[in-house]
């Protein structure tokens, strides 16, 4: 695939995944994930899949005690030690702008994206997880 297509896709499943944030379709399950998933201080509230045309969207929303910045330096390092790449956005924005971050490994894509309000002391952010290819269905 030309650097071209990948590019496209990429866009392509970013709106898709943006959408599908925004309208909250999906069944909610809530359980736990392994501690080395997630910070320190931090709590899984809800997670849910969905398949689209060859696509397997993993959703997860996190409540954390710890900030912004610290959150990011987990996912970097956990990401960056499975081969993950991130991808800045254009042009780039300040850090005390920026609200969501691109990760993307051959045909796997992470999304990390935090509201812009913390609550009594509490960061809410949410993990996509896209993986396009042949799906044999949900796991």
């Amino acid at each position: 695939m030309a650097v071209k297509n990948k590019k496209y896709l990429f866009c392509v499943i970013v709106l898709a995944l943006l959408m599908l944030s925004v309208s909250g379709s999906g069944i909610v399950f809530a359980h736990t994930l392994p501690l080395n998933l997630m910070p320190m201080g931090t709590e899984l509230a809800e997670q849910k899949e969905e398949t689209q045309e060859n696509c397997l969207i993993s959703k997860y929303q996190f409540r954390s005690q710890s900030s912004k910045e610290s959150i990011m330096e987990f996912y970097r390092k956990m990401f960056t030690n499975q081969g993950f790449q991130e991808v800045e956005a254009t042009p780039p924005l300040k850090a005390s702008l920026k609200f969501t971050y691109f990760f993307t490994k051959e045909n796997q894509m992470i999304l990390v994206s935090f509201s812009n309000k913390v609550e009594e002391g509490t960061t809410t952010y949410y993990v996509h997880v896209h993986e396009v290819g042949p799906i044999t269905g949900a796991r």
